[in-house]
């Protein structure tokens, strides 16, 4: 809608300078937001990967208190480390997803 003002705007006033200048002054605009939405989406981004971060050490933190311990039963300590190892393996693989989302912005 904008384009199409100002492209009305400089037909009716019949300069061809000032719709180059319009037009620049636009792109810019664009550019600017396109920039603050990259800059939003890095560090959106890089959020997510320091929260995987976190919750990987918390996991870890769990495992090393179980095995401090060791007396579960058996097979309840077989799935916990069992979903510690599944819990760590998505993070591992959303890390490498964002960081593949990074490295194309």
């Amino acid at each position: 809608m904008k384009l199409f003002l100002v492209v009305f705007f400089c037909l009716v006033a019949g300069g061809t300078s000032s719709f180059t200048d319009e037009m620049n002054a636009v792109e810019k605009e664009i550019q600017g937001k396109a920039d603050q939405a990259t800059s939003c989406l890095r560090e959106n981004i890089n959020y997510e990967i320091m929260k995987m971060m976190l919750m990987e050490e918390s996991l870890a933190q769990m495992a090393r208190e179980l095995l401090k311990t060791q007396t579960l039963s058996a097979k309840f300590y077989e799935n916990i480390v069992r979903t510690i190892t599944h819990k760590t393996f998505e993070l591992v693989n959303k890390q490498n997803n964002c960081q593949c989302k990074l490295a194309q912005i």
